[in-house]
């Protein structure tokens, strides 16, 4: 996938809250859509609903995921009443 491609990428203004969260979550380093990745399919697998946070100011991470974890997180916004980068941020905040 490119990451320079919008419709492979998705863009997710990250709060300064959940991006510290995600960096507490390895002591060594590894790279943020990476960190967001993997909270993102911990949520998805607990199924809980964290806040509906708001999105961020800083520059925007941007986030491949698989087509099965796309569709899921489809799912999850439409069924939610979310768009795709609320549902990002609350299924992130429950997977940290």
């Amino acid at each position: 996938m490119s990451r320079h491609d919008p419709r492979k990428a998705l863009p997710v203004r990250l709060p300064q809250p959940l991006r510290q969260a995600l960096i507490a979550m390895t002591p060594e380093w590894r790279p943020l859509p990476h960190l967001l990745r993997r909270a993102l399919q911990q949520g998805l697998k607990s199924g809980q609903v964290g806040t509906r946070p708001r999105p961020g100011s800083a520059r925007p991470v941007l986030l491949q995921l698989s087509a099965k974890d796309r569709a899921a997180l489809r799912s999850f916004a439409q069924a939610h009443d979310l768009t795709e980068e609320e549902a990002v941020l609350a299924l992130a905040t429950a997977g940290t």
